[in-house]
């Protein structure tokens, strides 16, 4: 029963062969692509990092609803880790300009 279940396998391929070859190269292309999105991901992102330490751009963000007084800012500046707070506004806005309606948001760069 296995060597007829065989011999019927290997006839299908000889003979469909181009089908076989079409399958054989779609599965390998995908599991290629999978592998290399699996393979660089941590790659990528220690690339990331690396690249926002050497440029210092910032860790966290706190964004609060009713804005942060200076005592807030104090506590922050004073946490452990924490080697400069930059605190800024930021806030959307709606420009009417010739009938055309634009958002924008706006951002200070430092206060």
């Amino acid at each position: 029963m296995k060597n007829a279940f065989r011999k019927d396998i290997y006839r299908e391929i000889k003979n469909t062969f181009s089908r076989f070859a079409a399958i054989f190269a779609i599965v390998a292309l995908g599991v290629a692509f999978y592998s290399g999105i699996g393979a660089t991901g941590m790659d990528m992102k220690l690339t990331g990092e690396a690249y926002f330490d050497a440029q210092n751009l910032m860790d966290i963000r706190v964004i609060s609803t009713y804005g942060l007084n200076n005592d807030d800012i104090a506590a922050i500046s004073a946490a452990d880790g924490v080697a400069s707070v930059s605190p800024a506004y930021s806030m959307d806005a709606q420009v009417n300009d010739n009938g055309v309606t634009l958002i924008i948001k706006l951002h200070s760069i430092e206060t």
